[in-house]
C-alpha cells in the first residue's frame, strides 16, 4: 500500500485540544499508511515539547496568526505577512511531497491557500466558536472554496458557522479522541492524584483542565468556588492547567479577583501545572467544572477525558458541550456565566454521592462507546479519502 503525507498546520504555540487531538491520531494513522508532520509558528509555547515528546515530527516556522481585535500592531504585521506564510507553507508542502493538509482553526488561512497553489487535498478543521460573527461571515467563503472537506468538533459548531452547509456531506461533524484505557476509573491513581493537588481525606473536589486565558471563563469558576465555600468548607478547586505567557493580563484580573473572594490559595494551590500525562492528576478531581463564555469552544476534549474517567460534569451550555454531556444523566448543562445554576448543580452532586457514582459511571459508558479513539480515527480516514477524491483533476 502507497503512503500518504500529511501535514496538520497550527499558528498556536500553546498545547491544546487540536495539538492534543494530532498527539494522538499521528500513530494510528501511520498504520493506516499516513505519515504525520505537525508545523508550528516559531514562537514560546509548550506545543512544541508536547508533540515530540509523543513521538511527532514538528516544523516550527515563522508564520503569523489572527490575534485579537485590541492586537492592531500584530495584525498588520500578520496582514503583511500572509503572502509570505504561504510561500513557507508551499515550501514545506513541495519538501514533504504532502498529499493533504489539514488546517486547524479558521481565521489562518495560508495553509489552505498554499494547499491549493500546490494542488494539494485540503481538510479545514473548525474547532470552536470564538471568531466573532462578522469575521465568520468574511472568512467562510474562502473556506468553502479551498477546503475540500470541513471538520467541525460537534454539529452545534457547525450550524454556527452559516455558509458550511452548502458543502454537503463534504462537512463532517467530529469529536476528539480519547484514550479510554489511560482515561479510566482508577482509585490507586485517584488516591495519588488527591496527594498530587494537596486534597485532605474527606475532601470533595470541584476541577477543570484548561491552559489560564479568558475563553475558559475562570473567573466565574472562582465565583462559583466562593459560593460553595460559603456552605461547606470541604470542598476545594483545582485547575490543572498551564499559565499562559501571552494572557498575564488575564492573570492578574484574576488574582485580583480572588483576592476579593477570599481565596487566598489561588496562587498557591488552585492551579496545579500537570507537567505531562493529564491522565494522573484529573482523577482528583470529583466533579469536572466547565466554565467557558460564550462563543468560545467546541467540543472541549477535557470534558470527555473527564466523562472516560467516570467524572460527573457541570458544564456551561456553549459549542457544542450539550453534545457531549447528557443532561441529568452524566451531568447539567447550564447558561454561561450563571452562577447560582452553577452552584446549585454542583451542590447537588456535593451532597448525593450516590448521584455522583450513577453520572459518573453512566459518563464512563457514553465516552467509551461515542468517543474512542478508534470512532475518530474512522472519521479522519474518511474525511482524507474524501478530500483526495473532491481534490483529483
Amino acid at each position: 500500500m502507497s503512503r500518504n503525507s500529511l501535514l496538520f498546520i497550527s499558528h498556536y504555540p500553546f498545547y491544546g485540544g487540536p495539538q492534543n487531538r494530532i498527539a494522538q491520531l499521528a500513530e494510528p494513522l501511520r498504520r493506516h499508511s499516513w505519515d504525520t508532520t505537525v508545523a508550528l509558528p516559531q514562537e514560546p509555547g509548550n506545543a512544541y515539547e508536547r508533540l515530540t515528546d509523543a513521538g511527532v515530527d514538528v516544523v516550527q516556522l515563522k508564520i503569523h496568526r489572527l490575534r485579537s481585535a485590541r492586537n492592531v500592531g500584530k495584525n498588520v504585521l500578520f496582514a503583511a505577512s500572509i503572502f509570505q506564510d504561504i510561500s513557507v507553507l508551499r515550501q514545506l508542502i513541495r519538501e514533504r511531497n504532502v498529499s493533504l493538509v489539514v488546517v486547524a482553526g479558521l481565521v489562518n488561512p495560508q495553509g489552505s491557500i498554499a494547499a491549493k497553489l500546490e494542488k494539494r487535498a485540503v481538510v479545514w478543521q473548525v474547532v470552536d466558536t470564538r471568531t466573532p460573527a462578522i469575521i465568520r461571515a468574511a472568512i467562510t467563503p474562502i473556506v468553502t472554496r479551498t477546503a475540500d472537506v470541513v471538520m467541525t468538533t460537534g454539529e452545534k459548531v457547525a450550524s454556527s458557522h452559516p455558509g458550511l452547509e452548502i458543502l454537503g456531506d463534504r462537512l463532517i461533524p467530529f469529536y476528539s479522541p480519547v484514550d479510554t484505557v489511560r482515561f479510566a476509573p482508577n482509585e490507586q491513581t485517584r488516591q495519588d492524584a488527591r496527594k498530587l493537588l494537596h486534597i485532605p481525606p474527606g475532601g470533595l473536589v470541584i476541577g477543570a483542565v484548561a491552559n489560564i486565558t479568558p475563553q475558559k471563563g475562570i473567573e466565574y469558576l472562582l465565583r462559583t468556588y466562593a459560593e460553595l465555600r460559603k456552605q461547606r468548607d470541604d470542598v476545594y478547586l483545582r485547575i490543572i492547567g498551564s499559565r499562559m505567557g501571552t494572557q498575564d493580563r488575564y492573570w492578574n484580573k484574576l488574582s485580583e479577583e480572588a483576592s476579593k473572594l477570599g481565596l487566598k490559595d489561588w496562587t498557591n494551590s488552585i492551579v496545579y501545572e500537570p507537567r505531562g500525562d493529564v491522565s494522573r492528576v484529573i482523577l482528583g478531581i470529583d466533579i469536572f467544572v466547565l466554565t467557558s463564555v460564550p462563543n468560545s469552544e467546541g467540543a472541549p476534549t477535557s470534558v470527555i477525558e473527564a466523562m472516560a474517567c467516570g467524572i460527573p460534569v457541570v458544564a456551561a451550555d456553549v459549542g457544542s458541550v450539550s453534545e457531549l454531556v447528557s443532561e441529568g444523566r452524566t451531568g447539567y448543562v447550564v447558561g454561561a456565566g450563571e452562577i447560582y445554576a452553577f452552584t446549585n448543580r454542583i451542590q447537588r452532586l456535593l451532597n448525593d454521592p450516590d448521584r455522583r457514582r450513577d453520572f459518573g459511571a453512566e459518563a464512563r459508558r457514553i465516552a467509551t462507546k461515542e468517543f474512542a479513539l478508534e470512532k475518530c480515527l474512522s472519521t479522519h480516514l474518511s474525511a482524507f479519502d474524501a478530500a483526495l477524491r473532491h481534490n483529483k483533476p
